[in-house]
């Protein structure tokens, strides 16, 4: 795995002077640090919203349900400069908008109604490229799920067929199937940044529970599960920025259900070998996405009534 340099912000404190001003008034007084900033991103009419990704300009891509289904009734969106605007494959009933890149290029994967107006049950990939959109498919695959691209058009994500889950990368028109050593049929890869590093989840084969990789040049790289957590990884999408750090999220007990458990689902930034864990204040559930290279991080949160709402962190 690439190691990466990050960036620190030195702050001078006239000691003196707060020193001076203690003893003079006969008090003293901590500082303290301001922490990360949240924002909720709503869109507009709809009962459930979230965002998946963003990239170094802001613009955040995402989905929102449309009718009486969450679950089946989705469609993708990005909103740039405030402004949102629907994503919808023609043609579908359901359009996942996963993953952005830098030139605002995005992909995710979408469902055709069979004719009766339910979903048909087979996702296939899309690219959304200068407002056309191009059919992503794995070879003879039953399920195309792109979920990233970076700035050099690459696209990673997961492919299904017969034997499994299989990750992939798309590079110059040429697809490659992703499987980490050993897993039990299940690899899926989230997120691709700009020197090639891909990160992603798989399951184990001992023990069946999900965990974190990243591929670089052609090898892997298991990723400790987050310390003392039941399952990291458990939900199949997290994120990766061009300094290596991973956004994801893990339960804490084991009986968590993503709609049914309260304060057991959490979000985390995993940056220089620490985890830190991103709740989103007062939230059921919280969940992160994906990450640019300021360490800003997007994803879901659960209120207190079921809700679902995207949310914008900011460090």
């Amino acid at each position: 795995m690439r190691t990466h340099r990050e960036s620190e912000l030195t702050r001078v404190v006239a000691f003196g002077v707060v020193l001076a001003m203690g003893l003079a008034l006969g008090v003293g007084r901590k500082v303290r640090a301001a922490g990360p900033t949240f924002k909720t991103i709503d869109f507009p009419g709809a009962p459930n919203s979230f965002a998946t990704d963003l990239n170094d300009s802001g613009q955040v891509v995402g989905e929102y349900q449309y009718g009486t289904s969450f679950g089946t009734q989705r469609y993708g969106y990005l909103l740039s400069d405030s402004v949102f605007t629907s994503i919808i494959f023609p043609g579908s009933t359901w359009t996942r908008a996963v993953g952005i890149n830098r030139y605002g290029d995005i992909v995710g994967d979408y469902i055709i109604s069979n004719g009766d107006g339910t979903p048909s049950g087979h996702d296939f990939g899309y690219l959304l490229r200068g407002g056309v959109f191009t059919q992503i498919r794995f070879p003879n695959s039953d399920s195309t799920i792109p979920a990233g691209i970076n700035a050099n058009g690459d696209i990673v994500g997961w492919y299904l067929d017969k034997t499994g889950t299989h990750g992939f990368l798309l590079r110059g028109g040429v697809y490659t199937s992703i499987d980490f050593p050993g897993a039990a049929a299940d690899t899926e890869a989230w997120k691709i940044n700009d020197y090639g590093e891909i990160a992603g989840r798989y399951a184990g084969a001992s023990d069946g529970k999900n965990h974190m990789f990243v591929l670089s040049n052609g090898s892997f790289t298991p990723v400790p599960d987050v310390p003392g957590a039941f399952e990291t990884a458990v939900v199949e999408d997290g994120g990766l920025n061009n300094a290596g750090h991973i956004v994801s999220q893990y339960h804490s007990i084991k009986s968590c259900a993503l709609f049914g458990g309260v304060g057991c689902l959490h979000g985390f930034l995993l940056s220089g070998g620490v985890y830190t864990t991103i709740d989103f204040p007062a939230a059921r559930a919280t969940l992160a996405f994906g990450i640019n290279s300021s360490d800003v991080v997007v994803g879901p949160f659960i209120d207190s009534s079921g809700r679902v709402h995207g949310y914008l962190r900011t460090p």
